[in-house]
């Protein structure tokens, strides 16, 4: 979403040029009006001129994630000689220069001398420094953004005089500029048109003016990540019209966390996540009817989920409790009342979870117990890992035919595995590892599977591996490590043009690796883990020397430092992996992008260790031990 609206503003200003330029150079020849007078027409031209394009400069990682084009980035503003006398644009109302690349130099002065302005965006355009006190000069601005400049300041006279000039200011957004020096109190006379106040991030301490809660039309206030903020919520009357309230990455008193169900009763969006909180749920939190996003996650909750919290808040689309110490089941039937299902039937007793507008829910990390609830149709992302789960899983998870994040692993869950799963074509990230189930893996993938991160690892599957798997053309991460899969070793794996880990230590895989009836590499391979099988032979010389990625391997900037997935909302779920490390195993919560690793050990291989090994210059970690190998150890 945030990517979008990036996208969206800058969007906006470019068809706005573009608009203005069509206009211009027919206005000799048409009757159609023009947007504004020749000279300021002219001057328009020239203030676009000023600024300097880096083009190969690129979020990419970001955008692409979520299917935006990444654009080309401002990264200098020549305003040598610029004055609002020099290059008249009086009536300039709107301009937005976000997420651009200003080097992290000054903000300049500059801007001040629009006086007409109504609209500033200088978010996340790498600004640094002090903000220049003649912005707060602006004062017909309706909305100003500055949030997200990561070295930027604003000291207390720039911030007064913002508060006081800006009368009409409807949105402020203030997010990681530092105003540590700063005493709240310099914000208790803002605006009463205030629709939008956010301060994320900017080091506040002492105790926060509580009139600000009182402005009769602030819809949105976030004061996350100000861990020496203090502040105390007011009754609210039923006529407030705050909407999103985020206090995130706070030191949250229990008195005020059980002051919220009561006094914040309109509320749509609460983030609470990592606040320090400790105790039980509020059984108060169930008032918040409204609710569509609701993160509790990263705290010290402790005992059951109260049924009050499942029945009452039926629009939610937006549920993370993970990452705390709640325990006990899934709430039964008679506390539910009619807002959940039970499901019996003959592969055993189910529980349909009640949310029908549901996208992301996440109870991982917990103690949780009982059967495994399925969650409601339109669930994009469920995830459940690291609980106490148990019994089977039922087909119906199917049903939810959006689901994109699947990671049921680290639980107690057993039966076989439902062959539907090869079925969801919108399926990303399937992880069951780490529990018990047996059978066979399901040889079902179809045509068309998207899977990017497939991880069995740690349980009890046999039989051979399933053909169907390239049919995911897509897969990055293949974890079938810990089980007793019995086969050959499965050479068209290398068809996974995209295949970055391959993981298939610790089963009963036999023979040895020289197939030569195709040309199908492991070009992109990083992980290379075939440990503690049966393979006998030589060491498969023409499969490594394809492993291209172990060579002059470079970080890309474009793209982030870990594997995983971008799930929306700035939401980014992380593939996990277990390897080992001098016999060690582990589980790798984030893979580092950069790892690169080749584990042929307790195995049979004998004969020479190739020499194409010692030019692989960007392995990390290689292990050969316990084989029958001879010869010299290669170096580059």
């Amino acid at each position: 979403m945030w990517c979008l609206q990036k996208a969206y503003q800058f969007l906006c200003l470019v068809l706005f040029f573009l608009n203005f330029l069509a206009n211009l150079s027919s206005s000799s020849s048409s009757s159609i009006a023009q947007l504004c007078p020749h000279d300021e027409a002219s001057a328009l031209i020239q203030f676009k001129s000023s600024f300097s394009i880096h083009k190969t400069f690129s979020f990419s990682w970001f955008c692409e994630d979520v299917g935006i084009k990444s654009y080309p980035k401002t990264d200098s503003w020549n305003e040598v000689g610029y004055t609002a006398a020099s290059i008249p644009i009086v009536n300039l109302q709107k301009l937005n220069l976000a997420f651009n690349y200003f080097t992290f130099s000054n903000m300049s002065s500059k801007f001040g001398e629009f006086a007409s302005l109504e609209y500033l965006n200088l978010s996340q355009a790498n600004f640094a420094g002090q903000v220049p006190s003649r912005i707060s000069h602006l004062s017909k601005l309706v909305s100003l953004d500055l949030s997200r400049n990561d070295l930027q300041t604003l000291d207390k006279h720039t911030l007064k005089g913002l508060v006081h000039n800006l009368t009409e200011v409807s949105q402020l957004f203030l997010d990681q500029t530092d105003l540590s020096s700063i005493n709240p109190n310099v914000l208790m006379n803002l605006s009463l048109s205030l629709k939008s106040l956010s301060l994320y991030q900017c080091g506040l301490r002492g105790k926060f003016p509580e009139n600000i809660f009182y402005l009769p039309n602030l819809k949105l206030l976030n004061l996350g990540d100000n861990k020496n903020l203090c502040l105390s919520l007011p009754q609210f009357n039923r006529s407030s019209h705050l909407e999103i309230l985020d206090l995130s990455n706070m030191n949250f008193s229990r008195e005020l966390f059980d002051s919220i169900g009561w006094n914040l009763i309109p509320s749509k969006h609460l983030d609470l996540g990592s606040a320090n909180i400790s105790g039980s749920i509020s059984k108060a939190l169930g008032n918040l009817s409204k609710l569509n996003f609701l993160d509790l996650s990263g705290n010290s909750l402790s005992g059951k989920i109260p049924s009050s919290l499942i029945r009452n808040l039926t629009q939610l689309e937006f549920l993370n409790i993970g990452g705390n110490q709640l325990e006990g089941s899934i709430p039964d039937e008679n506390s539910w009342q009619d807002s959940q299902v039970d499901v019996a039937c003959g592969e055993g007793h189910f529980i349909l979870l009640p949310w029908k507008e549901i996208e992301y829910l996440e109870l991982s990390f917990n103690l949780i117990h009982g059967d495994l609830p399925i969650p409601p149709l339109q669930t994009r992302v469920f995830l459940i890992s690291n609980n106490s789960f148990n019994g089977e899983i039922s087909s119906l998870i199917c049903s939810a035919s959006s689901l994109a994040i699947l990671d049921l692993s680290r639980n107690n869950l057993s039966g076989i595995i439902a062959q539907c799963f090869g079925n969801l074509s919108t399926l990303w990230t399937l992880n069951l590892g780490m529990n018990k189930f047996h059978g066979i893996i399901p040889p079902t993938f179809a045509k068309g599977c998207q899977l990017k991160n497939l991880n069995l690892n740690g349980n009890q599957l046999g039989g051979p591996l399933p053909r169907s798997v390239i049919h995911c053309g897509d897969l990055e991460v293949l974890d079938l490590g810990n089980n007793k899969i019995n086969d050959t070793f499965p050479y068209w794996f290398g068809s996974l043009l995209l295949l970055q880990v391959l993981v298939l230590r610790s089963n009963q895989l036999q023979g040895s690796i020289h197939d030569t009836r195709s040309n199908l590499s492991f070009s992109k391979i990083q992980i290379f883990d075939l440990s503690s099988n049966y393979f006998t032979g030589p060491l498969p010389v023409r499969y490594i020397k394809s492993f291209k990625a172990m060579t002059n391997l470079e970080k890309d900037k474009s793209v982030r430092s870990y594997m995983g997935l971008e799930v929306g909302s700035g939401t980014f779920n992380s593939f996990s992996l277990e390897i080992a490390i001098k016999g060690l195993e582990i589980e790798l919560v984030k893979v580092y992008t950069m790892l690169t690793s080749i584990d042929l050990s307790n195995n049979k291989f004998q004969g020479e260790i190739p020499y194409v090994i010692g030019k692989f210059n960007s392995l990390k970690g290689l292990n050969l031990s316990h084989n029958n190998l001879s010869g010299c150890i290669p170096y580059q």
